[in-house]
């Protein structure tokens, strides 16, 4: 709705880091960092969500964050504004991201939502690729009145 605040419950980033590992180029911390995360439940994110109540919800898995975003807000009718910096990433992923080490997902991602979003101020590119990243195991992204 209209004046919502969206929390995300889990950082960005998981989608780069499981394609570095792939490519054997994750160092042997990262990948159990990587792994925990994808390891830990909704169910505490889920539990306060009944608690103080929300609009909607929603996993955020292979689409990103962009696109798990555009299925909210096409179906509530209303538009979302992005904090890129707000948003919160797993800091070892931008190194992936940077060199393109990415998931090919990444990119049919932002290719699909491209044409739904404005940039205010320009944004970098490997800014919009993290927002885009396909995650595993992702978190919440909730809408709190």
């Amino acid at each position: 709705r209209v004046g919502d605040d969206l929390v995300l419950t889990k950082p960005l980033g998981v989608g780069a880091i499981s394609s570095a590992i792939q490519r054997r180029i994750a160092s042997e911390a990262l990948i159990e960092k990587a792994t925990v995360l994808m390891a830990t439940l909704n169910k505490d994110a889920a539990q306060a969500m009944r608690e103080v109540g929300v609009h909607a919800v929603t996993d955020v898995t292979g689409f990103g964050l962009l696109g798990h975003l555009l299925e909210m807000t096409q179906a509530s009718k209303v538009s979302a504004e992005i904090f890129a910096g707000n948003v919160p990433t797993l800091e070892e992923a931008w190194e992936f991201v940077r060199k393109g080490k990415i998931p090919a997902a990444t990119h049919s991602n932002l290719e699909y939502v491209n044409p739904h979003l404005r940039y205010q101020n320009g944004l970098p590119r490997e800014v919009s690729l993290m927002l885009a990243d396909p995650q595993t195991a992702g978190g919440l992204l909730i809408a709190v009145p």
